[in-house]
């Protein structure tokens, strides 16, 4: 008898101790039924007005160096020619309509993109090069522009 106490005590122990121990198992089941779904969005129509605005929120726009000035040129062949649609001043957390006068770099590319860079820049930049599509222009010193753009090593692939 005192065998089946001491093997029951031990039993109740050890599943006393693994449930206390394990605060993450507890606090999922008593958190997840307090979790909310996000809320269904509607798309947004992306105008001229409107670009600049979605397209500074893009992380790689909010990642750029203090003193970052790039240039955005939008383009398209409606009329059998190259013919320029949107002129962009892109600075760190900041686009605005207009050319600047000495970018860093320029970013050429047709304006069918324009929709796709809100949302996803690099990926993008890459189905543009792959079409055909785009264009990178260095405006300044390549050495230079390593060291001002050093922290942005991360997005290297979205222009090479």
């Amino acid at each position: 008898m005192d065998k089946k106490i001491i093997i029951s005590l031990a039993i109740i122990a050890s599943v006393l101790l693994i449930y206390f121990s394990n605060p993450p198992l507890i606090r999922t089941q008593i958190e997840s039924p307090q979790k909310q779904l996000p809320e269904k969005t509607k798309p947004v129509a992306i105008t001229q007005e409107n670009f600049p605005v979605y397209l500074q929120q893009n992380s790689l726009i909010k990642e750029l160096p203090k003193k970052a000035i790039l240039s955005l040129r939008l383009y398209n062949f409606d009329t059998g020619e190259r013919r320029w649609v949107g002129d962009y001043t892109i600075e760190k957390d900041s686009v605005s309509e207009g050319l600047p006068e000495s970018p860093d770099a320029e970013i050429i590319i047709h304006s069918k993109y324009a929709g796709e860079l809100i949302n996803n820049f690099c990926q993008t930049i890459q189905n543009a090069k792959t079409n055909r599509d785009f264009a990178f222009e260095l405006k300044a010193e390549k050495s230079s522009l390593l060291w001002k753009y050093k922290g942005m090593m991360k997005y290297r692939d979205c222009f090479s």
